[in-house]
């Protein structure tokens, strides 16, 4: 005989008529983390002595691991940043070097767009600082 009941009310649905009473309990457990709970680490333990240190281990190599690769863009970040300030700031010594070395070596004309690039590239610079001492 297939019976199908409603849940709690007790009412048998194939003939609307009540039946037994019907209580349905659970559990649900939630947890979040790296590691099983205590019991679970304990039983893992229990089967296989040694396992729960592995466990643990494995669980601390992870988040090194995480660590590091959430760490790897601020590092790049901070060797360019110190990578263009540098650039940006010794841009216009090579700048005057070329123009010198051209005007040396007999180009008048490199000489001239080098001390021009290197001039536009300091001379903001030097009216910026100008104007902050003022």
């Amino acid at each position: 005989m297939d019976r199908r009941w409603s849940g709690a009310s007790g009412l048998d649905v194939s003939t609307g008529q009540p039946g037994l009473p019907v209580r349905v309990t659970g559990q649900f457990t939630y947890r979040e983390g790296p590691l099983p709970d205590a019991a679970e680490l304990q039983a893992y333990e229990d089967v296989e002595p040694g396992a729960a240190d592995r466990i643990i281990t494995m669980a601390e190599k992870a988040l090194d691991a995480r660590t590091a690769a959430a760490l790897m863009p601020i590092k790049a970040e901070a060797v360019s940043v110190t990578v263009t300030a540098v650039a940006y700031s010794l841009l216009p010594l090579f700048a005057v070097v070329a123009a010198v070395v051209f005007a040396v070596i007999g180009y008048p004309l490199g000489a001239l767009f080098s001390g021009v690039a290197g001039l536009a590239i300091v001379g903001p610079r030097i009216i910026a600082e100008v104007r902050r001492k003022h």
